[in-house]
This record gives C-alpha cells, structure tokens and sequence, in this order.
C-alpha cells in the first residue's frame, strides 16, 4: 500500500494492481478517474500498520473510512492471492510440473490428518469421507479446500468431477468469506479464482470478505460454524489466534455435548494460556468438557494425538 508516483504520474513503488483496480472501481462507481483520494487512503494505512496488531484491527480503527476500508481489502486479498501462489501448494498451471510436490508438505499438518480421515475408508465407502468432520477457517484463503480436493484424487484415484462431487460434502466455513470459489467448486462463475491465481478480479474479491472489525450479521457461514461446534464431540484449535469476536462468533450459546477440546497454543504464555483456557470452557458450557492445551505446532500435534483422535 506504499503507493507513490516517482514523476507524477508513473507509478514507482506499491502494488500496481491495486491501483489498477481503484481505477476500475472509481470509473465503475462514475466517480471522477483521478483516484488520488484512495491513494491517499492507502497511504494512511501503510504508515500506521506499525502501530496495529494487524490491518483488520487498523480497518476496525477507522469503520467510516469507506475508502481505506476498500483499500485495506484490496491489499488483503492481493497478500493472500500473493501467499497462496508462493505456498508448496500451489502449481502453475503454465510450468513444467502439473502436481503439488508432497515431498514438500510432508512435516506439515496436512497429510498427518488425511491420514486420519481416510482411515478405514476404502473407494466402496467413500461416500461418508467427511461425515464426522468439519472445518471453519477464520482465514481468507482456500489451501484446506485445495489440499483436500487434490489429496482425494491422489488417494482414491478420483477424476476431477467425482472429486468435486465428494468435496460438496466438505463442510468448510469462512465466517469471514474467502478470496473466491476453486474452479471445481460450485456457484456464481464470476466468482472463481484459481488458487494462487495472478488474474483475480481485486474488487469483486474484495466485495466477498469482511474484517473482523465489521458488524458480521448471521449468514450460513457462521450459523453453519455454530451448529458443527453445537454437535461437535471434539473440538480442535489450529493455530488459532483466540480473539474474543472471533470466539463469541462460533459460540452456539447452549451445553454442547463436547467431551474434549484441543488446541495449539504455540507461543503462548502461560498467563494468556489460562485466559484461553477459561474462553474454551466458556464456548461449550459443559462440565464434563476436558481442554487440553498444548504448546506445540499443528504438526507436531497431529504426531503426538494421531491414536487420540482416531479413538
């Protein structure tokens, strides 16, 4: 967001496809084509991320801003656009290797868990895959969605279709919407992004997501997310950074029948440890719920309760 034209009008320095897409959005929005007061807005930003914890904490700093606001999103998803294109799950479709290289994501929590899901489940019972599990992703990208998809193809000798079709009963939840749908998924065309994808349309992108700063009313995201937390017997917390809204947002607000609740807490002190500790027992209001939380990264978790969670 540290836009700057070196001669006036060239522009020398920021994300030039940022710039690109205000000046779609003021001539879409018939608004003059100079956009010197989003530039201007953006620069605030950039000038003050150092003193925030985060750009949805500065955003939520600012929630007249309209114009910052817009600019704040269009960084966001062209960062997350950015990351996803420079993770081990991506693959350009142009280049010479047409897989994801697992070799790569091997120490990562993501075949450790595959593991675990595909345990027991031979092609003949492939149909209830994901009828135990749930996901909700308070992140804007879709690596969970695009690992699983290519995984199941990997594993079960699955055509794209089939894969998909069997995805369709994935449930992952983004509260706070995501980047855009996978090609394989369904719904509104306009809205598909390649994972990694560098021709994404930043606007629409950005019209698909709220900051945690924004009033978030109810939507099948987040009643969806409540209701897999109600009915959950387990409970896991991936690095999860435990922000209060975030918590009360999959809050279902009764007793849920939950026995254990796990997290990562990588990093943590032991003084916000208890703090988390209280959030959790809060979130199931069950006596008989044992949390559990553990120091260790999402990998290394999946490694010392890989028999725990398939008990």
């Amino acid at each position: 967001m540290s836009i700057e034209f070196g001669d006036g009008w060239r522009q020398s320095s920021g994300d030039h496809r940022i710039v690109e897409a205000l000046k779609k959005h003021a001539t879409d929005s018939d608004e003059t084509v100079n956009i010197n007061s989003y530039i201007d807005a953006s620069r605030r930003l950039c000038r003050a991320l150092p003193t925030a914890s985060s750009i949805d904490n500065l955003l939520a700093t600012h929630p007249e801003d309209l114009k910052a606001s817009l600019c704040g999103k269009l960084a966001i998803i062209s960062t997350i656009i950015q990351k996803e294109r420079s993770s081990w799950l991506f693959v350009d479709p142009h280049g010479p290797i047409r897989d994801i290289d697992y070799a790569r994501i091997g120490h990562t929590w993501f075949p450790a868990f595959f593991r675990l899901l595909h345990d027991g489940v031979n092609i003949s019972s492939l149909g209830r895959l994901f009828e135990n599990v749930s996901f909700i992703s308070f992140n804007y990208d879709r690596c969970i969605e695009h690992y699983l998809f290519d995984a199941l193809k990997r594993h079960y000798w699955l055509e794209d279709q089939k894969a998909a079709e069997l995805m369709q009963s994935c449930n992952v939840y983004h509260p706070y919407g995501k980047v855009g749908k996978l090609p394989w998924q369904h719904g509104d065309a306009s809205m598909r992004v390649d994972f990694g994808s560098d021709r994404c349309d930043l606007i629409s992108a950005a019209s698909q997501i709220k900051t945690f700063g924004e009033s978030v009313a109810a939507n099948d995201e987040i009643n969806g997310a409540k209701e897999a937390i109600a009915g959950a017997e387990r409970v896991v917390f991936l690095g999860f950074a435990f922000h209060r809204q975030n918590i009360e947002l999959i809050t279902p607000g009764h007793v849920c029948p939950t026995k254990r609740v796990f997290a990562t807490t990588f990093g943590v002190s032991e003084s916000d440890s208890s703090v988390i500790d209280k959030q959790l027992r809060n979130l199931v209001r069950s006596l008989n719920t044992t949390v559990a939380l553990k120091p260790m990264t999402c990998s290394e978790f999946f490694k010392e309760f890989q028999m725990t969670l398939a008990a």
